[in-house]
């Protein structure tokens, strides 16, 4: 069951780390029953989440950690081990994830769920807008059927170059885990295009 009823400021959180979180963060569109975002306004990752010192320098114990889940540690409880924090404020919101994506910003514990790498990572695939209508989307419709039909016939890598993208993404289409409105998991399609032929011509 996800938390309900979070306050803003619970003393479980120090005051310091309270100073860094602004409570009038964006209402998510797609999702106003979670309420407003608690934007993190320090010290930010690479890659756009919140951090914050824990510990002392006195005993070595001092470190760096994600805000989202000390928050969600501090206010809820555990992350069980294998497990991932996944905001609900980002999936399905056509936000393209990137570091200054503001839900990953996000340290309302409410917004968080912990869930598998796997379902963390699908949901971030279906999170923005779906192939060609993602703007950032360097691959059109007509090339998944390409890339399918290539699977078994060339390397990865070797497609990837061919279509200027990286191996990771034509994997992730080989597996059904991405252009999800096109292939299914497994690499079947899931709209009925023709493959195209790829034999060599003399």
């Amino acid at each position: 069951m996800l938390p309900q009823s979070l306050t803003f400021g619970d003393p479980r959180l120090p005051p310091r780390f309270w100073a860094k979180v602004n409570p009038n963060g964006p209402i998510p569109a797609h999702r106003p029953d979670l309420g407003p975002c608690w934007e993190w306004i320090g010290a930010r990752s690479s890659g756009g989440y919140g951090q914050f010192h824990i510990g002392s320098r006195t005993d070595g114990s001092k470190r760096m950690v994600g805000a989202h889940r000390l928050a969600y540690e501090a206010l809820v409880g555990p992350i069980p081990d294998g497990l991932e924090s996944d905001h609900l404020c980002h999936n399905d919101s056509g936000c393209l994830g990137e570091p200054t994506c503001p839900h990953r910003a996000c340290v309302n514990a409410s917004h968080i769920e912990p869930v598998t790498s796997s379902v963390n990572h699908q949901r971030g695939i279906t999170g923005g807008p779906r192939g060609e209508a993602n703007g950032s989307a360097k691959l059109k419709a007509t090339d998944i059927p390409i890339i399918a039909a290539l699977r078994g016939k060339m390397r990865q890598t070797d497609i990837a170059r061919w279509f200027g993208v990286r191996q990771r993404l034509i994997s992730h289409i080989h597996c059904g885990e991405s252009w999800t409105h096109i292939i299914r998991r497994g690499g079947e399609m899931n709209v009925p295009i023709e493959r195209p032929n790829l034999r060599a011509s003399n």
